[in-house]
């Protein structure tokens, strides 16, 4: 299990002491890589994070804004399972009961964050339960497993008796993945006989799932805007359709992935390809005319000819671009290279 542990800002010097400590906690389940690296943003924003019938407690409990986790945090961590923040208590919000949050799987590392001085201790009814930094490590890292796995969590169950306890959920996931092992080679052999029953392509899946959408706006607003959400929409079809294609929000970063995933492969051109299915990317920054055309696009391929793809304008999914008409925009206007991309597995 490869883990980033991002230190923004603590420079601690028990730092070695304290990720061997880790790792020797989880060995008994699995060997947990662990590499740092360290950054030092000091604007980070905060939101609530919590739930929308506990408004009540809405100012205790906040973490960082999800929006600029995705855009400073999880594109460092491509090619781990987890991501781990870490900030120095001081930047943490002051009056927020919580310093520790399991997110989502955005560009395919499991988000958390946490925040504590490097000599705090966490002391639990009196007692003192040790290094806070190896509580909450421990605590988000049980929540990122679980996530991982699909299987039931009991982090909280356990912490809640005393933090001490969260041994047994390293039991719990020593008995469930027994489980998960048989029972993931069961529904992979599945899904490629339903495959081999349906003589669909993953191209071609993914132009029904693309029209099953058409003039809908499918996507969360309230974390992209319309006019900038082409990558979301578009990463939230390949999502649906395989699980392992992170969400992602960004053109440039979609094409660093699209480039490197063993999920795709780069193509010259889909004129003489009448199947369709086939991801185009103008990503933002690389045009040569940014006066003219200040952002990129992606869309897919309905055919050789017909592309769909978020409307900045009302936000829908549609078909509103043809092989000509991007070029057009694209290549000769805004001077960007158009990348091609196909859904192999």
């Amino acid at each position: 299990m490869k883990l980033l542990l991002i230190d923004n800002g603590c420079n601690w010097a028990t730092w070695p002491q304290k990720k061997n400590e880790l790792k020797k906690w989880f060995a008994p389940l699995f060997d947990l890589q662990i590499t740092e690296i360290k950054t030092n943003f000091t604007d980070i924003p905060f939101t609530n994070y919590s739930s929308s019938d506990d408004q009540q407690n809405a100012f205790r409990l906040k973490g960082i804004d999800p929006i600029y986790y995705d855009q400073h945090f999880s594109p460092l961590a491509k090619g781990y399972d987890i991501v781990l923040v870490v900030l120095p208590r001081s930047l943490w919000p002051w009056d927020a009961d919580a310093r520790g949050w399991r997110a989502d799987k955005t560009y395919g590392a499991i988000e958390l964050q946490v925040a504590c001085d490097e000599y705090e201790r966490l002391t639990w009814f009196g007692k003192d339960d040790g290094d806070m930094f190896h509580n909450l490590a421990r605590h988000e890292i049980l929540h990122a497993l679980f996530m991982h796995w699909g299987i039931k969590d009991t982090v909280h169950y356990w912490w809640n008796q005393d933090p001490q306890l969260l041994t047994e959920c390293l039991k719990e996931l020593k008995t469930n993945l027994s489980k998960i092992s048989l029972l993931e080679r069961l529904i992979d052999l599945y899904k490629r006989l339903i495959i081999l029953m349906s003589n669909k392509t993953p191209s071609q899946e993914l132009v029904e799932l693309s029209l099953r959408y058409n003039g809908q706006d499918f996507t969360d607003d309230q974390k992209v805007a319309d006019d900038v959400s082409c990558v979301f929409a578009l990463t939230t079809l390949l999502h649906m359709q395989d699980s392992r294609v992170p969400i992602m929000y960004n053109t440039k970063l979609f094409d660093d992935y699209l480039k490197d995933s063993p999920l795709f492969r780069k193509i010259n051109d889909p004129i003489t390809q009448m199947e369709g299915g086939y991801i185009c990317v103008s990503p933002t920054g690389s045009g040569g005319r940014p006066d003219l055309v200040p952002l990129g696009h992606t869309g897919l391929y309905l055919d050789s000819e017909n592309i769909m793809s978020n409307d900045s304008i009302t936000g829908l999914w549609s078909k509103n671009y043809t092989r000509a008409t991007w070029r057009k925009r694209y290549g000769e206007r805004g001077q960007y290279p158009i990348r091609i991309y196909q859904k192999v597995v």
